[in-house]
């Protein structure tokens, strides 16, 4: 009776065992990806200051034009 307890409850630990791998996988499979959203939103941010930079530095260069015409 003893080494069928003792199997069983092996089993069960190994059971359980997996399923902590699996969720641990998960977990981690599901950081990898916020990891890579919040990487292609820090990259879309990074764009959009950098094209709002140049769009400012031109609108400022042609301000400083139309003044320089108006002379």
């Amino acid at each position: 009776m003893l080494p069928i307890l003792a199997s069983a409850q092996f089993n069960n630990h190994q059971m359980q065992m997996q399923q902590v791998r699996t969720m641990h996988q998960q977990m981690n499979n599901q950081n990898q990806k916020w990891a890579s959203e919040r990487r292609a939103s820090d990259q879309q941010w990074q764009m959009r200051s950098m094209m709002s930079q140049h769009t400012n530095k031109i609108q400022t260069a042609e301000n400083k034009l139309a003044k320089e015409e108006k002379k």
